[in-house]
């Protein structure tokens, strides 16, 4: 094997044995394909070595997607054009490609392959929408600047897309994929909208964060109040479209469940009697402050902690006692120190929560049992009904208030949000709090 071998990284998977060849004469292509066997353990290490020289282009991406784009270089793309070459190996790739400009002429044709297949595409995922009462929830459309957007018409999405992505598919957002046959149809309700997720990504996995922290973010846009209510319909999944193509295709393990606004009740006195009113409250202008965030530590961390906020919406229970104190994580804590104290800090400075202290404490109680597999359910745990009798209220929906509150306040002055960091942080470390929490 050539010394320059182990630089490149396609060929530690080009393990072929070359079977059912079929020439009509010596010098004429076969009219079969060859069989290619491919060394698992030199496919890990082609896919490894594609994440080391590629990182920027694959980065989030699925490790056994980057393995199979090795695999589909070599069965797609290597044959039929070099079927002379392969022809003449005795054994493996290797020996038909055996000289330095041989493999390179390769490894230049693979990193094209790769930067093809990991193009920018657009992904969708419907959201059916309603407000608390009755109304239809308004997505608000966002600046054609923005990665991420909600939308409701294709005049949304065509502004959203302008100037960077074009559509080759027909777009039919009554439908899932979203295309004039799309297999599911959504049935209109004067009461509930279907709206539409979107996002540019590279690859599947980076799509899926973006359109959580998406959710995320419209979860704390529709009210302060109580988690945003959900209902079990669903429909549809993500579909994805490349720069190149001309029809959607679908995947449905992400698939959103209907989603609610919450009603702001408004009593009105007078001689006569008492009116109720029941209003929605959006602060829809939120969506796009998480969607325009920048790359800077700050900006980094609340995008983190609105997509773990998402996370826990699309979870059952426990896992939203779980995900709310990564958003706290995400949101106040540093290596190497507990998260009780840093959160409790950064809670008496943005929650606006008079008794965060206390309420974290019993909260992280609660969620630790489930965590360390000392509870099944979070009722169980002898903090959860002492919550409930101290504050007259579900301690999950505490939970999502301490953490929503401090997210809008903290998008609302990232620079003082900067500044408290590092005080939390010098604070901590002059209380000697060194150890990580357990």
């Amino acid at each position: 094997m050539l010394s320059s071998m182990s630089r490149k990284p396609l060929w530690p998977a080009a393990d072929l044995i070359v079977e059912s060849w079929v020439p009509i004469l010596p010098t004429e292509m076969p009219r079969e394909a060859p069989t290619f066997y491919f060394s698992s353990s030199g496919l890990r290490q082609a896919a490894l070595s594609t994440i080391i020289k590629h990182k920027e282009i694959v980065a989030g991406a699925a490790f056994e997607d980057i393995a199979s784009t090795c695999v589909e270089f070599l069965r797609t793309c290597l044959w039929p054009q070099e079927y002379k070459a392969i022809r003449s190996a005795d054994d493996t790739l290797l020996d038909a490609f055996n000289t330095d400009d041989r493999l390179g002429s390769v490894e230049a044709k693979f990193d094209a392959f790769v930067k093809e297949k990991f193009s920018v595409k657009l992904f969708m995922a419907p959201l059916k929408c309603a407000g608390a009462n009755g109304g239809v929830i308004p997505p608000k459309t966002s600046s054609p600047r923005l990665t991420d957007a909600w939308i409701s018409t294709t005049g949304e999405l065509d502004k959203f897309l302008e100037g960077r992505f074009d559509l080759g598919a027909q777009i039919d957002l009554s439908r899932f994929p979203p295309e004039r046959d799309g297999r599911e149809r959504f049935e209109t309700s004067a009461h509930m909208a279907l709206t539409w997720l979107v996002t540019l990504e590279r690859n599947e996995e980076r799509a899926l964060g973006r359109l959580t922290t998406l959710l995320g973010a419209i979860c704390v846009a529709l009210g302060p109040r109580v988690w945003p209510r959900q209902s079990s319909a669903r429909f549809g999944g993500v579909a994805h479209l490349t720069s190149s193509g001309f029809g959607f295709g679908a995947f449905y393990r992400f698939r959103l469940p209907a989603i609610h606004g919450n009603a702001v009740l408004r009593e009105e006195r007078d001689a006569t009697g008492i009116t109720i009113h029941f209003e929605d409250k959006f602060d829809l202008g939120f969506i796009e402050q998480v969607a325009s965030l920048g790359t800077t530590s700050a900006e980094a961390r609340l995008r983190r902690a609105t997509y773990f906020l998402g996370l826990a919406y699309r979870s059952d229970e426990i896992a939203r006692y779980l995900f709310c104190a990564s958003a706290l994580d995400a949101l106040f804590n540093f290596d190497g120190y507990s998260l009780e104290k840093t959160a409790k800090l950064g809670l008496r400075s943005f929650s606006g929560d008079s008794e965060s202290d206390n309420k974290l404490s019993w909260l992280l109680a609660i969620r630790g049992r489930l965590a360390h597999g000392k509870r099944e359910t979070p009722q169980e745990a002898s903090h959860y009904v002492r919550y409930w009798r101290r504050y007259d209220q579900e301690p999950l929906e505490g939970f999502w208030k301490l953490v929503r509150a401090s997210i809008v306040a903290i998008a609302g002055n990232v620079s003082a949000y900067e500044k408290e960091l590092n005080r939390i942080r010098d604070t901590a470390a002059k209380d000697g709090d060194g150890a990580i929490e357990k």
